[in-house]
């Protein structure tokens, strides 16, 4: 894996945003990972591609939700990315990158690591904006 990862590397920020976001997605077994802006636009992804721009089309709003209204656009997300008896989680992180929010949403199995797996991703996302 980790020879893999050396090859796939890109001086372009799409590219390499796309191979940080697809190596955890795989690693971890999530079944999207997806990068949006504040207004929930689509900014790179590794899953699906076609239910990439709708999870990213929710982000924004799940992250600012209250609790009772985030569970509502979780359960909407959940059924239609998965179907309704799927055993799968869905998160969103923010961060920022250069003063802009962004969000960082995951969807797949639960998992003890998958914590570890978005702090991971939003490190590296950073990094490579700050470096490309």
């Amino acid at each position: 894996m980790s020879n893999d990862r050396r090859r796939r590397r890109s001086e372009k920020t799409h590219e390499a945003v796309y191979y940080q976001l697809d190596h955890v997605r795989q690693k971890h077994g999530l079944g999207f990972l997806v990068l949006a802006n504040d207004e929930g636009v689509f900014v790179a992804g590794a899953g699906e591609k076609d239910r990439d721009e709708v999870f990213a089309a929710y982000a924004a709003e799940m992250a600012q939700a209250d609790s009772a209204y985030r569970q509502k656009l979780e359960a909407e997300l959940h059924e239609y990315l998965f179907g309704p008896d799927a055993d799968t989680v869905v998160d969103v992180r923010s961060f920022k990158i250069d003063d802009m929010p962004m969000y960082l949403c995951a969807a797949g199995a639960a998992s003890s690591s998958s914590d570890d797996a978005l702090e991971h991703t939003i490190n590296g996302v950073q990094r490579i904006f700050r470096t490309t």
